[in-house]
């Protein structure tokens, strides 16, 4: 009896004092994608990407390979003979590509620099998506 009134008067206090327990609140980005499915981000990626790799004169690009380290995506894409790997952010807006081409391998931190990216997220994409990487590093 003892604690059910501790409990009351604690709970009335606490009530009548105003005081508020709340969560952290997501960002707008976070909560969009929680919102999502991993098909439709994936879908979405991959349109995004679709729409950077178009070209009049020479077709559409294809996706062959994408992976994910939220809130970034690396895509290997081919046109004809010639084979890329895009970057790509996930902002509020949605998937933002952030690069489109490769320059050759210039080891991995040139790789995270050019792209922005953070380490241990690059590291974990590039294990997916070419897994020899490590084999080129200086």
């Amino acid at each position: 009896m003892k604690r059910i009134f501790l409990s009351l008067l604690l709970g009335s206090l606490i009530y009548y004092s105003g005081f508020k327990v709340s969560q952290a609140s997501p960002t707008a980005s976070q909560s969009k994608a929680a919102q999502t499915s991993p098909k439709q981000m994936q879908q979405h990626a991959v349109q995004a990407l679709e729409k950077q790799i178009y070209s009049p004169t020479i077709g559409q690009g294809k996706v062959t390979k994408m992976v994910f380290a939220y809130p970034y995506a690396l895509a290997n894409w081919q046109r004809g003979e010639r084979l890329e790997m895009a970057t790509l952010v996930y902002t509020p807006q949605g998937w933002r590509v952030i690069s489109l081409a490769n320059r050759g391998w210039g080891g991995f931190d040139t790789f995270i620099k050019e792209r922005n990216l953070p380490p241990d997220k690059a590291a974990r994409m590039l294990d997916q998506i070419f897994p020899d990487w490590r084999k080129w590093e200086k």
